[in-house]
C-alpha cells in the first residue's frame, strides 16, 4: 500500500473545472508542434501526434549540428 502524496499541478479528477481547462490547453496542442511535418489529430480526450518517412527519399528532416 502506497503512502500520500501532496500533488501540487494539474487539475483534480472530477474536478467542475477540469473539462473547461483541459479544452483550453488541448487545444493549443497542434500549435506547437506546427513547425514539424506532423499530424495532429484532437477527439474528445484524446490526442495522437504521427509523421510519415519517405525510405527512399534522400533528404534528411533533420540537421545535425557538428
Amino acid at each position: 500500500m502506497s503512502g500520500f502524496l501532496n500533488v501540487i499541478s494539474g487539475v483534480p479528477q472530477g474536478s467542475v473545472l477540469g473539462p473547461t481547462l483541459f479544452l483550453l490547453f488541448i487545444n493549443d496542442v497542434c500549435d506547437v508542434f506546427g513547425d514539424l511535418k506532423d499530424v495532429c489529430k484532437l477527439y474528445a480526450d484524446n490526442v495522437k501526434l504521427y509523421t510519415t518517412y519517405d525510405l527512399n527519399e534522400t533528404k534528411c528532416d533533420l540537421s545535425i549540428a557538428k
